[in-house]
């Protein structure tokens, strides 16, 4: 599936604006299926490059529409579960779709069944980017914050914090990056960003200039 492609570029998404995408999307699916099978290939790589380029540009809207992605991300879900006749989970849109699931008041529990099952399939990936996998945790840790579940919010939160990312990545992605990657305007994060490790950590970099770091008082560090 063209998913499969597009996964690697999550990163820096080139939207377009988002109400034509939404339009083509709406507009498409209703159109019959295909008299052959090519077609209907044809018609399913359309939506599920149009599905992905939506929910990639509310995730990235300023602030975050990610939320409104429900329904492409579980077209996106459900079209790879039909292909692979219910044996592989694509990992990434489900990802999207349980930090979506985790923003709308009463989905809280079909949140968690959407992360566990990106979670349990993580090995099955090999185009998982860091970013979107500790801000998918973040996002499961607010929430169950929210549903006074902290014991569990605290376990999502060591696996993103310091042991399993933030300082073994130390010259790879600089403070601001990890910050802008984690925390938005509805409190993601803020257990994370907080915590005396991670402050600790970040207190080992100084900003020079625009993407421009010194780590430790000794070592530049560029991107």
């Amino acid at each position: 599936m063209i998913t499969m492609i597009l996964h690697a570029n999550v990163e820096m998404p080139h939207c377009w604006p988002v109400w034509p995408i939404a339009a083509g999307l709406s507009l498409f699916g209703r159109m019959p299926r295909g008299k052959t099978v090519k077609e209907d290939q044809d018609r399913h790589v359309f939506i599920d490059a149009v599905s992905w380029q939506l929910a990639t540009c509310l995730r990235y809207s300023m602030p975050t529409r990610i939320a409104e992605a429900v329904a492409p991300l579980t077209f996106l879900t459900e079209a790879h579960r039909r292909i692979h006749k219910g044996t592989k989970v694509d990992v990434v849109p489900t990802l999207y779709l349980g930090v979506a699931l985790s923003r709308i008041e009463g989905e809280e529990e079909r949140a968690l069944k959407t992360f566990k099952e990106a979670f349990d399939n993580l090995h099955t990936s090999s185009q998982v980017p860091a970013k979107n996998l500790i801000w998918a945790r973040a996002n499961m840790a607010r929430m169950l914050r929210g549903m006074g579940r902290n014991a569990e919010a605290s376990i999502q939160e060591r696996l993103t914090s310091l042991r399993e990312w933030i300082v073994n990545n130390s010259l790879d992605f600089f403070p601001n990056v990890i910050t802008n990657a984690i925390a938005d305007d509805i409190g993601t994060g803020a257990h994370i960003l907080d915590h005396r490790d991670v402050i600790a950590h970040f207190s080992r970099f100084r900003e020079l200039g625009p993407n421009q770091w010194v780590l430790d008082g000794k070592i530049v560090l560029t991107k």
